[in-house]
This record gives structure tokens, sequence and C-alpha cells, in this order.
């Protein structure tokens, strides 16, 4: 059973949607590319959750957008329904799971095939750049042939930029801080995507709004801003827990995706692929709002065993979780059995399913609402981090990068992908302890080569990274890390400075 795809757009607020100059006929004609990918399964199986149908229509709009901002500053483009084409299909890549680069070069392909008896070759050669081009580091499009005049380049050019733009601008959607999620300006390419992104977390918003609302009158039941349903899971959890029955009540999932019928099994670090869930309906927010553990410290208070979110780089949850919502699902208990194995598990247990699962109901919040309704209730303290020490501890290297390995069996390049990944981060977060923290994960990742290239050697294929119980991974985590982090420079720095900074308030 797979999960139900629809096209949403035509959801939100009418009023909204003409405020920022979208038409009736605007919102139809995207409605209609979307119907074509369901139509087509472009994206049904697609094994990365960040790049369903939902994207693709959210950059079509995009890309929308911003051609009328360009017609408003008097600029018009050749082929635009090329580049509506090259939208819709221009994630299919990451529908087997092809990573950076060659989701662009495999995604392009495979557009080939499928549009071939609908496009001329010339048409297919710039629906296959611009493919190509959005997932390429570089902006400049390769052009391989000589197919194309000075001016067709030109404005073939000009096309990427818009569709490289309206694709970045989704990157709201995903639930990382900045680097990892959002957009960065300085790297939009168009004047008019650096006017949009202001607006782009409100267009997210009314987006999932929509698809909030639209639930509601479909199931004829409050879902947004449901407390009251909430507060009585909450209570339930805990009178179980108080009565040693707490594996009795109910299981909860929490994403930031509102429009979920079914969910299917997803891979995750080293786990494998299952639908996860939780017992405790405010475990399974931390869980989805603080995703990235570096920036977002899990403590629980000594005294009261209260949950405690260190704000390792202060303001950073707020930027994260501003104009999202977050739904918590309620899940039937059936298909699920306790996850226990390795260091990945939930610190406050998880339950996992390798089967569809189809919640039973759902309350959706604003991401940040939920937030305070739970810091009220007494449940959770958010920590503004004031140590310098923490800061550079949160940066360094930990097992989460020897976990993420697996992608090593299907990429000889992952650990050169994951290194220039990690370096735009700790450039981001880092910038007083850059040289430090660099040598840092150099070290990590030429560790690991080294390891990866030996054991080659000797047994003709890469160690296999794929399971958090294999033998690799721990021989990485116990020899490396600690050498890492208890290298002569990095113990000078930290303890200099925990002598400046007061360290009571977090540890």
């Amino acid at each position: 059973m797979k999960d139900i795809e629809k096209s949403y757009i035509g959801l939100m607020n009418e009023t909204y949607l003409k405020e920022i100059g979208f038409t009736k006929e605007d919102i139809d004609g995207i409605t209609s590319y979307i119907q074509t990918g369901i139509e087509k399964h472009l994206y049904t199986d697609t094994k990365d959750f960040n790049h369903d149908i939902k994207h693709i229509e959210r950059v079509l709009t995009y890309v929308e957008w911003i051609l009328k901002e360009k017609k408003n500053h008097g600029e018009t483009l050749e082929q635009e329904n090329l580049l509506r084409v090259a939208a819709l299909y221009h994630e299919i890549g990451k529908t087997i799971g092809a990573e950076e680069k060659s989701h662009g070069i495999i995604g392009a392909k495979k557009a080939k095939e499928k549009l071939e008896t609908e496009l001329s070759p010339k048409e297919l050669e710039i629906v296959s750049l611009l493919i190509e081009t959005h997932a390429s580091h570089e902006d400049t499009v390769e052009f391989k042939n000589n197919f194309f005049t000075a001016e067709e380049k030109r404005n073939i050019q000009a096309l990427s930029d818009i569709l490289k733009d309206a694709d970045a601008l989704d990157r709201n959607r995903i639930n990382y801080p900045a680097p990892l999620g959002g957009c960065d300006e300085t790297k939009l390419r168009t004047k008019e995507a650096r006017e949009i992104l202001s607006k782009s977390n409100t267009f997210l918003k009314e987006y999932n709004k929509g698809i909030i609302q639209e639930k509601e009158r479909t199931k004829k039941e409050q879902i947004l801003n449901n407390y009251e349903k909430l507060d009585a899971w909450i209570e339930q959890y805990l009178e179980n827990k108080k009565n040693g029955k707490e594996d009795t009540g109910y299981l909860f999932h929490a994403s930031m995706d509102p429009s979920i019928e079914v969910l299917e099994p997803k891979e995750s670090t080293q786990k494998g692929a299952y639908v996860y869930a939780g017992i405790d309906p405010v475990d399974c927010f931390t869980m989805a709002a603080f995703r990235l553990s570096l920036l977002f410290r899990r403590k629980r208070e000594k005294e009261t065993n209260k949950r405690q979110i260190i704000d390792v780089f202060p303001g950073t949850i707020n930027k994260t979780l501003k104009d999202k919502y977050i739904t918590i699902y309620r899940l039937p208990e059936t298909t699920f059995t306790e996850y226990v194995r390795g260091s990945t598990s939930s610190p406050n247990r998880e339950w996992a399913s390798k089967e569809s699962v189809t919640p039973l109901e759902e309350v959706s919040f604003e991401a940040l609402d939920l937030l305070n309704h739970i810091v009220k209730r007494g449940q959770l303290n958010i920590i503004e981090n004031e140590s310098e020490a923490l800061k550079l501890e949160s940066v360094l290297p930990n097992q989460t990068e020897i976990w993420d390995l697996k992608k090593l069996k299907t990429n000889p390049n992952a650990i050169k992908e994951k290194e220039k990944m990690r370096d735009t981060f700790v450039s981001y977060y880092a910038k007083e302890y850059l040289p430090i923290v660099k040598d840092a994960y150099h070290t990590l990742y030429a560790g690991i080569q080294k390891y990866s290239e030996d054991y080659y050697k000797e047994h003709q294929e890469y160690p296999d990274y794929s399971s958090e119980d294999e033998m690799h991974i721990g021989i990485l985590e116990n020899l490396l890390l600690p050498k890492i982090r208890n290298s002569k420079k990095i113990k000078e720095q930290l303890k200099s400075l925990k002598d400046i900074h007061n360290q009571k308030k977090i540890y």
C-alpha cells in the first residue's frame, strides 16, 4: 500500500494566492502538471520523502512565481513550457535513491526515456540539460553538442538558473537548521528568487495549512490546534506510566508533513527501512522537531528527570521551527515491535514496523506554538547555551558521521561528498574554530578512507557499513573518534574555553 498522492496547491487560501499574484488559470496549470506526474507514477515509489510530489508541486509554483516576476521586470524567455516539464521530472533520479550530482545525471536519462515520444530530440536535450544541471554544484550548463546557437544557450542558462532557484526556495521544507535546511540567499542566481525568498516561509505555511483544513473538511473533525485531544493523549501516557502500564497505551508518530495518509517504511541511518513510533507524544514531538542532535542537545534534569533541549547556538530553534506545522499521528499497535538494538535507538524507547501503517487520527499545530504549550505543561525546558566550549564540542566529529557510511556500498565517492557537506556545516557554525574543526574532520575522513581501502585490498570489496551491528562501525567508532576528540589541540582549546565560560547552566 503506497501513500496517497494528491495535488494540494488548489487547497490554498484564494485570497493569499491572489496577493502573491496567482490566478485560477495559474493554479489549474500547476495542478495539471502534478496530475500528469501522479498518473505516470513519477514519484509514487520514491525512496526519498523530502523529494516527493509535494516538493515537485511547490517547485513548479516557484518556477511560475519567478517567471511572473521576470515578466513584471519586462523579461520574457523562450521554451518556458520545457522549464515546467523539467521541473516536473527534475527529482526522478531520487526515486531510486541516487544522491548528490548523480541524481541529476540519472534523472536526466530517465526523463529522456519517459518523454521520448512526446518531445523532439532538441527539446529532449533541453529538458535533460536542465535536470542534470539542477543537481550540479556548478551553475553553468555544460553543453555537450552543437544543437544550440549562442542565443539558445543563453536562454537555456536562464531557464536553468530559474529551476535551480525554484528548487532552492523549497529547502525550507527540510526540517534541519541552516545550512542543511533553508535557503541561502547568497547562492540564489536570480533577483526574482531573492525577492521571493522572504515570502517563502509564509508560502510553505499556507500550503500546509490548506492540507490540514481539507483533512478537517473531509473527516469532519478538528485537527488544527486540537490541544484538548493532545492533552488527553499525554495524560493517558502519564497515567499508564504511573501505574507501570506505559506499553499498553497508544503509539504515536510526529512529522512536519501534515498530508500523510499512509506511513511507509523509510530508511534511517543504519537501522534499515521502518515506520517509527513512540509511546510518549511529547517524546515523538521532540524527535521530529529537533532532528540534529549536534545543535539541539537532549538532557534530563537531575532532580526532576524533566526533558531539556539545549539550543547550542541560540536562536536556531526559532529559525528552524518558524512557520512550520507539526502533526502528531496516533497509530494502531498491531504491526509494531519495540526497537532495542544499538546506539541509534531513541533514548526514550521506540517501536518499529516494516509494514505500511495507516494512522487512526491526528492533530496538527504550528511547531513553535506546540513547543510553547509543552513547555507550559512543565514537560520540557528549553535552555539557551552560554558556553563556547559546548559550541565547539557540538561541531566536532561524533558517531553519526560513522553511522551514515552505508552509502559507501553503492557510492565510492560517499566519503568525499560527506566531507564536503560537513565542510559547509562547520564553516557556518564554527567560524572562530575553523582550522581546528576542519583538521578534525579531515583526520576522520582520511581514517575512514584508509580503513575502507585497506579492507578492499584484502577482501576485494568495501566494508559493509549497512548495519549498526556491523563490526566495522564499532572499529571506526572505537579507533577514530577517541583519537580525534582527545587530541592535544582539541583538549587544550576546550580547556581554555571552559576556563573562561561558566558551565553551570548546562553541565
